[in-house]
């Protein structure tokens, strides 16, 4: 079945039925099952990544250039690795030992080289939607640690003035801008807790922000004003996750239930929301993953199979989720999208856009609505790496004209 949207003027947003979403099953993939701790995606959804390590245990790296139909080991050297990040189109790829180096991949994974950042236990790391802009976060310890980054995609790498404190996760805007971290600073009972910190300008400078306990995950929008921070499980005491709408100048507890968080993503307008249950410092803990198509507001049980999850990435457009098993095998997810056309007036043109989907649309125009005539625009659509999403630039047109975008999925 065909979707199409169609638009005269500016419309926004990127509506998917959360009923519909639901609807759609978890596929185990064809990748191996072992100590998998981190996976990422292209903005399409189409490259993924996912890397082996933990407690010690040294593993390969995977790569998938199918949406996860297939997958093949990458010619990264098998480390304990402990995060792994994408740029935009997923040509870069970059990944980060715990108690070892980064390593960086400019072929979509065929071919890695070490960077030379410091020699560290990294937790986890961020990359811009083009890939020069990376951020990684380290913790000696619970309380020991620091924040690096490097502006030339891994060439060089410099300590930020982040507190040395254990910091165990990062995310980032798409433009490489705005960037959040968490970190532990205290081991008091019901902890460890810790806080949020933010920054504005690359990582330059970092403002303290939400007090959180027991933290695990972040996750930002494209342009870094909606976050989502998960905190684990301790015992009698559920985790939760929060959310920002305001680049964490202020932040609210969503209606996710109390669980062992591990892993979290987000769509690049923030809306489309996803949290995998799984255990960290505690041991392993099984669980669901779960989605929410309202910035977090409500979530529901998206179906998949109870186990450790130990790390879920998202495409764009949020319709296209891969999760990996801490001790298992790969899992991917497929909604339909739906994407909104934004048409944008310019000096000498206008700008149609709409987020980067996880399939394949082709822009089409025509002088009316009817269901004949309708014509491919003949101007490809380039991706603007700063917001996720396609643009093509056109001349004014000589008359009333509609755009609409056309599955090509039979």
């Amino acid at each position: 079945m065909k979707h199409l949207m169609i638009v005269g003027a500016v419309l926004g947003g990127l509506p998917i039925a959360l009923a519909s979403a639901l609807a759609q099953n978890w596929t185990a993939s064809r990748a191996p099952s072992t100590n998998w701790v981190a996976v990422a995606s292209s903005a399409d959804g189409t490259k993924l990544a996912a890397a082996a390590g933990g407690a010690g245990t040294n593993g390969p790296i995977f790569i998938s250039a199918d949406s996860g139909i297939t997958w093949a080991q990458s010619g990264a050297p098998i480390r304990n690795w402990a995060a792994i990040g994408s740029s935009a189109h997923g040509n870069e790829w970059v990944a980060a030992e715990n108690g070892g180096a980064v390593y960086r991949s400019t072929n979509s994974g065929a071919n890695w080289q070490v960077t030379d950042s410091p020699c560290a236990p990294w937790q986890a790391i961020a990359s811009s939607g083009d890939g020069a802009k990376l951020v990684a976060v380290y913790a000696g310890g619970l309380l020991e640690g620091g924040i690096y980054i490097s502006t030339n995609s891994g060439t060089t790498w410099t300590a930020t003035a982040a507190p040395t404190n254990g910091w165990y996760s990062v995310a980032g805007s798409a433009d490489g801008t705005r960037l959040t971290a968490m970190m532990v600073d205290s081991l008091t009972p019901g902890g460890p807790y810790g806080w949020v910190f933010l920054s504005t300008n690359g990582g330059a400078t970092w403002t303290q922000s939400a007090r959180v306990r027991w933290p695990t995950s972040l996750a930002a929008s494209a342009d870094g004003m909606g976050l989502m921070a998960a905190q684990g499980e301790n015992g009698p005491l559920p985790g939760s996750i929060l959310t920002s709408s305001n680049s964490g100048a202020t932040w609210s507890l969503t209606g996710a239930p109390g669980a062992a968080w591990s892993s979290v993503a987000c769509s690049a307008d923030g809306t489309h929301q996803v949290a995998a249950i799984g255990g960290l410092f505690g041991g392993p803990i099984s669980g669901s993953i779960y989605l929410s198509a309202d910035s977090g507001a409500t979530w529901s049980a998206t179906g998949a199979p109870t186990n450790c999850w130990a790390s879920v990435a998202s495409s764009a457009d949020g319709c296209r989720l891969v999760a990996a098993v801490n001790g298992g095998g790969i899992y991917t997810w497929q909604a339909t999208p739906t994407p909104a056309l934004n048409i944008t007036p310019t000096g000498n043109g206008l700008v149609i856009s709409w987020v980067i989907p996880s399939m394949s649309f082709v822009l089409q125009q025509n002088s009316g609505l009817n269901p004949t005539n309708w014509t491919n625009v003949a101007t490809p659509p380039v991706l603007n790496l700063t917001n996720l999403q396609n643009q093509v630039t056109l001349s004014p047109p000589g008359a009333a004209t509609f755009y609409r975008l056309k599955s090509l999925a039979p």
